[in-house]
């Protein structure tokens, strides 16, 4: 293999599977992520509708505003836009942010409350993707659960 760049978003997560696929070891459990294997040789390209959307966690230490806070972030990638969360804390909380990342790649203009409709159609992908722990998605104020 030689080093490159995939053009694709893809999850850090993958990088479990891409190592079982490189030495050919099968896992003795399910293994929900996806081999980065066939995008490194060029056989494949992400899709979404396959694989789903993807989703990050964070941690953030300091707010925008330059106060030391501990911020917990979790965010969604589908297609172009990436909607960003930030779970209720202590202190400062992070601005919820929602971005069309072909038009704004480095998340200049936060769309957040300009675009309802996409941010709701985000918000309930995530809610699907997390249904199954509740108590980690209710501790995000914008997220209704609609009582489920």
């Amino acid at each position: 293999l030689t080093s490159q760049r995939i053009k694709e978003r893809v999850s850090t997560l993958s990088l479990f599977s891409t190592i079982l696929d490189l030495t050919s070891i099968k896992p003795s459990h399910e293994v929900t992520s996806i081999s980065l294997l066939p995008f490194i040789e060029g056989e494949s390209s992400y899709n979404e509708s396959a694989h789903g959307p993807i989703i990050s966690e964070t941690i953030k230490t300091t707010s925008y505003d330059g106060s030391d806070a501990t911020n917990y972030l979790v965010a969604i990638y589908s297609g172009r836009w990436k909607l960003i969360l930030a779970k209720e804390d202590e202190g400062p909380r992070t601005e919820n942010a929602l971005y069309d990342l072909e038009s704004d790649p480095l998340e200049k203009n936060n769309l957040y409350e300009k675009e309802p409709e996409k941010r709701e159609e985000l918000k309930s992908l995530l809610f699907l993707n997390y249904k199954k722990s509740k108590e980690y998605l209710n501790s995000f104020p914008e997220m209704d659960d609609g009582g489920i």
